[in-house]
């Protein structure tokens, strides 16, 4: 389904000048669309929250069907973020070697520059993925293995990762200290890379 299909089904029809303008400005329309779904989602009125119980462990959200392992359940089921639209587009860092998390953290800048949010994988998989652009570099990086460090409820920085298989999302996450990664796999972050 694409965003016209989509206000369709809702009753709302664009002006051509609207249509030509969100043709234009996909960001802007990005971060719109994120917005409202963060405060559909948003079960306290409290603006720029971004619960996890209501995204990935809540109902079923048509065109994005996602299992989670047992990890990432335990690990994020009830956390809660401040506003989570990513201000700018991600870095993606691909590894010309089998990497563990120990070596490449710092390359991204230490845990603060590496560390992203649920809020930005769920604008990557839901946000994104309902465009429909065969053409999305980010969106692709991700269908083929993306790896994000995100602090559970309690604060201990995991690593997630999310994969499509078969048209479903698998996110799984473990700890800092697991084994290493396959050079395949891309690694979102929100700071530069410093190699």
């Amino acid at each position: 389904m694409d965003f016209y299909e989509l206000l369709a089904g809702h009753g709302i029809q664009l002006s051509p000048e609207d249509q030509v303008w969100s043709a234009h400005h996909q960001r802007e329309l990005d971060l719109i669309l994120l917005q409202a779904i963060t405060n559909r989602l948003n079960t306290n009125g409290t603006e720029g929250i971004f619960e996890a119980n209501e995204t990935f462990f809540g109902p079923e959200h048509p065109g994005v069907l996602i299992v989670c392992d047992q990890n990432f359940k335990d690990w994020f089921s009830g956390k809660i973020e401040k506003q989570s639209i990513p201000i700018q587009e991600p870095c993606v860092y691909n590894s010309k070697n089998d990497f563990c998390n120990k070596a490449v953290i710092p390359m991204l800048g230490g845990e603060d520059c590496a560390e992203t949010t649920l809020g930005l994988i769920w604008w990557l998989i839901c946000v994104r993925q309902n465009q429909n652009n065969q053409d999305d570099v980010l969106l692709q990086s991700i269908r083929e293995g993306g790896l994000f460090y995100i602090r559970d409820r309690k604060g201990i920085l995991r690593v997630v990762v999310v994969s499509m298989d078969d048209g479903h999302w698998n996110i799984y996450a473990c700890p800092l200290n697991s084994g290493r990664w396959d050079k395949k796999i891309n690694i979102f972050t929100n700071g530069s890379i410093q190699t």
